[in-house]
């Protein structure tokens, strides 16, 4: 599904990625794990198109996206869920969600988005409840789950997300991650960026350990939580 060919990226002369090369499959969550200033987020970041990669290919679907503007990447089917939530603190709960539609504009599309509601209701029932207060009024979970319920709404194939555990209670990270896993189950294809590596490893299918812009580990995610040097780097062991 999607192809990341020894892509390089930068920003102005620090150079963030150096030489990616990664798959993932339909259907697969994959986790990509590392420390802060690991190269994680400038990943999401020039896959969706808001960074541009100076060498190397990134290919979707079988085509290439690398140069691509970030709408037209969403159009393609690509969301991302970025670092911080980064909603529209002043637009209510309901704006929000439409702006995750803006690219459904077309009449059938239209009526198409309402029925697309209902199912993020279904996954996020706290929403509806929300639904005209201002996103500034929400707790962080709230939040969150509007951030990666705007994303949704584009009707993604492929669903990016940054660090959607940040600055969460324990008990809210787990209700996040089950929501996660549904979505996958659902159809969707997950590329989860965590600093909390023992709950991505538990929900993903596969995993790649970045640091300093380098891929340094790869496997299985079962493989990679049992890998002593991943535990002593990563779970605090």
């Amino acid at each position: 599904m999607l192809r990341l060919d020894n892509v390089y990226a930068s920003y102005g002369n620090i150079e963030a990625l150096k030489g990616i090369s990664l798959e993932i499959s339909h259907g697969e969550i994959v986790a990509i794990i590392g420390a802060n200033g690991a190269g994680k987020s400038t990943m999401l970041n020039t896959i969706s198109g808001a960074l541009h990669p100076k060498q190397g290919k990134i290919e979707f679907l079988g085509k290439r996206i690398d140069n691509l503007p970030a709408y037209i990447v969403v159009e393609i089917g690509i969301s991302q869920v970025p670092e911080g939530r980064r909603i529209f603190p002043q637009l209510t709960v309901l704006e929000n969600l439409e702006m995750g539609a803006y690219i459904r504009k077309n009449r059938s599309q239209k009526l198409e988005v309402k029925g697309e509601m209902k199912r993020i209701f279904d996954y996020f029932p706290i929403l509806k409840e929300r639904l005209n207060q201002p996103g500034e009024t929400l707790s962080g979970g709230e939040q969150q789950m509007l951030a990666i319920a705007r994303a949704l709404m584009a009707q993604p194939k492929l669903l990016l997300l940054d660090e959607p555990s940040l600055s969460l209670a324990p008990m809210m990270v787990e209700k996040i991650f089950e929501i996660i896993k549904r979505i996958n189950q659902e159809g969707v294809t997950i590329m989860l960026v965590e600093q909390n590596a023992n709950a991505a490893l538990q929900l993903a299918n596969n995993g790649y350990v970045l640091e300093t812009g380098r891929i340094v580990m790869r496997d299985d995610a079962r493989t990679l939580l049992q890998n002593p040097q991943l535990r002593v780097a990563y779970l605090g062991e």
